[in-house]
């Protein structure tokens, strides 16, 4: 199996059901054997999954924007 970069992007991760349900899914992709960055304009206050990597992308949107760009074009993640 290849090893995949997986890229999950929220606003937030740490209240309600989408959130909880992304970091779910990170969890599986990781025990799959991928990788993850989580991007987020918030700071994560609850635990990241193990072997998630957690990507800041600013304080809001117009600063996510182009910080997400620029990780995009760094970082290449094969699904995003």
């Amino acid at each position: 199996m290849v090893q995949r970069r997986i890229a999950i992007s929220a606003g937030s991760y740490n209240q309600g059901g989408i959130g909880t349900a992304l970091l779910t899914l990170a969890t599986g992709v990781l025990a799959a054997g991928h990788r993850v960055d989580l991007l987020a304009t918030a700071t994560l206050d609850r635990p990241l999954p193990d072997g998630a990597t957690q990507v800041h992308l600013g304080r809001n949107t117009r600063q996510g924007i182009p910080a997400m760009a620029r990780y995009f074009r760094a970082r290449r993640p094969d699904v995003g």
